[in-house]
């Protein structure tokens, strides 16, 4: 049985990020992008194994941050991060 290769996207090395949080009544999206708006990575809480009303809930959001945020640090070298929230919230 031949075995599956998977390749690994090449991610471009950058120093500053802008996080782009969006939320919404059943789900959570994250986009990181550099200073240009260009999109580098993102993720729903669906993404990270949260389904149905669980999507919505803080602490998928954490764990998706905290996926995102490693793969930023890790594999692109991001040291800083400005952070934009859009969406419904706790008023």
């Amino acid at each position: 049985m031949a075995e599956k290769v998977v390749k690994k996207k090449k991610l471009p090395k950058i120093s500053k990020g802008v996080l782009h949080v969006h939320t919404s009544e059943n789900n959570t999206i994250l986009t990181l992008t550099d200073e240009k708006g260009n999109k580098l990575i993102g993720n729903g809480t669906g993404n990270v194994g949260f389904k149905g009303a669980k999507e919505n809930t803080p602490y998928a959001a954490e764990t998706l941050t905290k996926s995102l945020m490693k793969i930023a640090r890790d594999d692109m070298g991001l040291k800083e991060v400005g952070i934009i929230f859009k969406g419904i919230g706790m008023a």
